[in-house]
């Protein structure tokens, strides 16, 4: 029997939950197979399924939801979730496996996560490739170079199904409307980029009469958040990158000196009154100053930008070009291994069969309620074209959709039709998004220093000093930013020194002992 720690929908709090980290059984859902989704469940009574899952900053969970219960009856299935905000997970997740009471579905960070290959080798997770090869349309989902990256190299077997999410880069966004009041032309550079700052800060562009505009909040209470336009110095926010003296030796992106050059950018920007003095301080986004009007520059993944686009406080967004930095590199995407995140399935699952066919379900009969939804309460339709109503603006028994779908086909990732689906009344906006879009990837191409080096390997010291480590990172990284009293070049070389101490030289030693090939992954 379960325990009440599995209770339906429990998420630590019993009201809907937003992280800043009545139903129908009718025709309402889209194109959603209600003729066949019970029979791929494969059972006339309900296989219950429980799910362990992260909740990121902006999504929205409630138990018990109208959208949940049809999803359920559709696929004759009954779900039991227990979501954690994503800025907790790991540490929760360590204390949930170590007390070996596992939901069916465990989501993870895949091979790269310290502990996932510790796990493998305890039999905490079971290995999948019989059941992919059992249901063609899971294993269909994802290009076969995506599950060569998945293999254990405990035995070359399959622990982890992939979440795709493509490449993610965290875009800039500034105040177009702004910048052509001040008649400032689009930056192309890091010194343009800081003149657009100061006009920002000190002209008056909301024209409030005050000097009270905050010119650049970056979109998260997270460094993260600034992944991409770190790049503009040559630096990665993730991952390993080769060593500059030695292109076969990789080090953890987190000391290389081309972040300590990034860092001192963001320590005067804030010294000088240009970054917000709360970020990595409060607990307010900046992107939502941004869309109250407050703020001229924030960051966000591409699935944001048509909530700054309907703000009626903004009045007018664009999307930065990646810039050239200080010392000569074209900023990018920061490029990331396909298999940071997904799932496993426990290794005392009592009904794999009932979990692929609902994961199949999900792919196929049911793909379409997954993707849209209700209609008029998820998504709106005009002339056979269906338009995704952005999360914030979904009514509560309707806004856990997207934190309810389990697996997405690459292609539409890679094609973004998905996202294009939520701009059908501002096509301009999205060709835009997509043209700046495709410039961070290509121009990502040509930095060496975007991509994670990283593959797959078993890492003893990776899982011995990984938390560890972790925590120093945050910490070295956000002091070398916040604090205007100390020489954020020497407070980076004091956390470098300590990391090293702290493990780092072990996990880095190992790292390129035990993994051979150190070409860039991302090279065609």
């Amino acid at each position: 029997m379960k325990s009440s720690f599995w209770k339906k929908g429990s998420l630590l709090l019993t009201a809907l939950v937003i992280v800043l980290g009545g139903c129908s059984s009718g025709n309402n859902g889209a194109n959603s197979g209600a003729d066949t989704a019970a029979d791929a469940a494969g059972s006339s009574e309900p296989v219950t399924i429980t799910i362990l899952k992260h909740l990121n900053g902006g999504q929205r969970y409630a138990p018990d939801t109208a959208i949940e219960k049809l999803i359920e009856e559709k696929a004759n299935v009954k779900l039991e979730y227990q979501f954690i905000p994503a800025q907790e997970y790991d540490n929760k997740l360590n204390v949930l496996m170590a007390g070996g009471d596992l939901p069916d579905i465990i989501h993870n960070f895949g091979p790269d996560w310290p502990q996932y290959n510790s796990y493998v080798e305890q039999g905490a997770f079971l290995p999948l490739d019989d059941y992919l090869a059992k249901y063609p349309k899971v294993k269909e989902m994802v290009s076969d170079d995506v599950w060569n990256l998945l293999k254990s190299p405990k035995d070359g077997k399959i622990y982890h199904l992939p979440w795709y999410i493509g490449q993610e880069p965290q875009l800039t966004y500034y105040r177009k409307d702004w910048a052509d009041k001040l008649a400032i032309k689009e930056p192309a550079t890091v010194d343009e980029f800081t003149k657009m700052l100061e006009a920002f800060r000190d002209k008056d562009p909301d024209g409030n009469g005050k000097k009270d505009t905050i010119a650049f909040s970056p979109g998260d209470q997270n460094i993260w958040f600034l992944n991409s336009f770190m790049t503009n110095f040559g630096a990665n926010m993730y991952g390993f990158v080769p060593s500059e003296e030695d292109p076969n030796t990789l080090v953890d992106a987190f000391i290389h000196p081309n972040l300590k050059t990034g860092l001192t950018y963001l320590h005067d920007l804030r010294v000088q009154g240009l970054l917000d003095p709360d970020w990595l301080v409060d607990k307010k986004p900046g992107i939502d100053k941004f869309i109250a009007g407050n703020v001229g520059v924030t960051s966000g993944t591409k699935n944001e930008y048509i909530r700054l686009v309907d703000s009626p406080n903004v009045k007018g967004v664009a999307v930065l070009p990646p810039l050239k930095g200080p010392n000569g590199y074209e900023g990018g995407a920061r490029l990331i291994p396909p298999h940071d995140r997904g799932f496993s399935i426990s290794s005392k699952a009592k009904n794999v069969d009932a979990i692929f066919k609902y994961l199949e379900w999900q792919l196929t009969d049911g793909l379409d309620l997954m993707k849209y939804g209700v209609l008029d309460k998820t998504y709106t339709e005009k002339d056979g074209v269906k338009t995704l109503i952005s999360t914030d603006k979904l009514p509560d028994d309707y806004a856990s959709l997207e934190v309810l779908r389990e697996v997405i086909p690459q292609e539409e990732v890679d094609s973004l039709q998905k996202l294009e689906s939520k701009f059908v009344d501002h096509k301009d906006q999205f060709e835009h998004l997509k043209t700046v879009y495709n410039l961070y990837l290509e121009k990502s191409k040509t930095n060496k220093y975007a991509a994670d080096y990283r593959r797959p390997i078993a890492s003893p010291a990776n899982e011995q000093y990984g938390a560890k480590l972790a925590a120093l990172v945050q910490e070295g990284l956000t002091k070398a930013i916040v604090d205007g009293k100390a020489d954020p070049g020497q407070t980076f070389d004091n956390y470098v020194a300590n990391y090293y101490k702290s493990g780092g030289q072990q996990v880095q030693d190992e790292r390129n002992k035990l993994q051979q090939d150190k070409s860039n992954p991302f090279a065609k």
